[in-house]
């Protein structure tokens, strides 16, 4: 009751609400065969973390929430080499995640006086979604087997209508720049 007494004399007695959604960090685990001329298949695992932050009203008297979701992701992708030189190569990948829930939460504060008065976390309903992608890689080779690489890459996100608000619900389509280490057996 402090928090909406407190903000009825703002913006004409609407209480205000913001969103800051944080664009997803993924760590990922990929392991490739390449199955002949240039052509690569891989598969791997990762995790995807997404965090939002709402705040409801303002000044002393407001709610701030702290959303957090995990997803596990199952990926695939086909690589084919476009061009090498040396120990140098640049490649055109296109793959799909299938990403778990895993992990979904909201925390709430009450916050009164500026002070805290409750803080309450509730687990949140997600959904399963899935992505497809096709990026541009260029690899530096260390040895046969190992290359690190950069791929700059566009990404597409399939939400379902029951998942939680997210960077992806207002982005579908991404900009990604991944970065990491290959294994190619």
């Amino acid at each position: 009751d402090k928090i909406a007494v407190s903000n009825i004399d703002n913006n004409g007695g609407v209480i205000s609400r913001s969103e800051n959604h944080l664009p997803p960090v993924e760590v990922n685990g990929m392991l490739s065969k390449n199955i002949g001329n240039g052509w690569t298949v891989g598969a791997g695992l990762g995790l995807m973390s997404l965090n939002s932050h709402f705040r409801f009203g303002e000044g002393l008297n407001r709610l701030e929430q702290e959303q957090t979701l995990f997803y596990l992701g199952i990926h695939t992708s086909a690589t084919w080499q476009v061009w090498r030189y040396e120990s140098i190569s640049i490649s055109v990948s296109a793959g799909a995640v299938l990403h778990l829930p895993l992990h979904a939460s909201i925390a709430t504060d009450y916050i009164v006086n500026q002070n805290v008065e409750l803080h309450k976390r509730v687990a949140l309903r997600n959904c399963v979604m899935g992505s497809v992608g096709a990026g541009i890689s260029l690899q530096w080779y260390l040895s046969p087997a190992l290359s690190l690489y950069v791929e700059p890459s566009l990404r597409y996100y399939r939400l379902p209508a029951e998942t939680p608000a997210t960077f992806l619900s207002q982005h579908p389509v991404s900009f990604s720049l991944s970065c990491g280490l290959r294994i190619n057996f």
